[in-house]
Order: structure tokens, then C-alpha cells, then sequence
């Protein structure tokens, strides 16, 4: 079975959702996804656990037909925000590694149609100290429709 790139990004963020809790997906762009990014629509307290999902694609040069699809490999960044309390800031970090856990154990989960594998994950804070930054990585073996 073949997965598009949006098919791809809707059934993790689709897993994600289910993990229930704060988990949202952001409605702005993975580019453009940042704490200080968030629409003024949107409380500031939504960005915490929002998260946005962004591709990076690479096509198989022997393996793409019209009738089975191109062999794929995507690499799916999922980037999210985890609260950071000072005054308790080491069960803060641990709340958002957990986090990064229970995404990693829902988006491997994914796969039905596709192979999905964790990569890597990069922590890092923002510059304000008020947001922990979680980017989580996957790589994704699909098949791309081509008719």
C-alpha cells in the first residue's frame, strides 16, 4: 500500500493526539512552530506539549513504478514544548523526557502501512528559559503513489 507525505504527517500526529493529556498539534506550521510563534487566537498555555511535525523526503532511484509507487524514505521531525518551572526544575525535565518517551512509544506505533523507526532526539531550552525544546526524529519506509 502506498502512504502520501500528508498521509504520513496525519497518522503520526493522529498518534500523538491519542496520547491523551495536553498533547495538541500546533496550527501553525512546522516551520514556523515556536513558543513565541502561536497564534494570539491560541492561550499561551496550549504551547506546552503542542507539537508540529515536519518532512524531509528522499526517493529511491531504482525502485519507483508507476504502478507500485516510489520506495521512499522520509525523515518525520516531530518538535515539541515542554514547561520548564524553575523552582522545580529538575521534575520539569524529567516530565518532559517522559513525554518524549510516551511520543516515541505512539509514533512507532504508527505504522500500518509503512515502516516507521526513532532516529534521534535533541533537547535544547529556549533563550527565555521558559520552554524546554524537544525535536524527536524518525525515519519512515513507504512507498509514494505515483498514479
Amino acid at each position: 500500500m502506498s502512504t502520501t507525505f500528508a498521509e504520513l504527517r496525519q497518522d503520526i500526529s493522529t498518534e500523538i493526539a491519542a496520547i491523551g493529556g495536553a498533547w495538541n498539534a500546533s496550527p501553525v506550521p512546522f516551520a514556523l512552530h515556536g513558543p513565541d510563534d502561536v497564534p494570539d487566537a491560541v492561550p499561551r498555555s496550549k504551547a506546552h506539549l503542542s507539537f508540529a511535525i515536519g518532512l524531509e523526503s528522499l526517493g529511491s532511484d531504482d525502485r519507483q513504478k508507476l504502478a507500485n509507487g516510489a520506495h521512499t524514505t522520509t525523515i518525520a521531525t516531530v518538535r515539541f514544548f515542554a514547561r520548564f518551572t524553575p523552582a522545580d526544575g529538575i521534575t520539569s525535565e524529567d516530565a518532559g523526557l517522559d513525554a518524549e518517551h510516551a511520543l516515541i512509544k505512539a509514533v512507532v506505533a504508527t505504522a500500518t502501512d509503512f515502516q516507521i523507526l526513532w532516529s534521534s532526539s535533541t533537547r535544547s531550552m529556549v533563550s527565555t528559559g521558559e520552554w524546554f525544546v524537544h525535536e524527536v526524529a524518525f525515519t519512515a519506509y513507504h512507498r509514494l503513489p505515483l498514479q
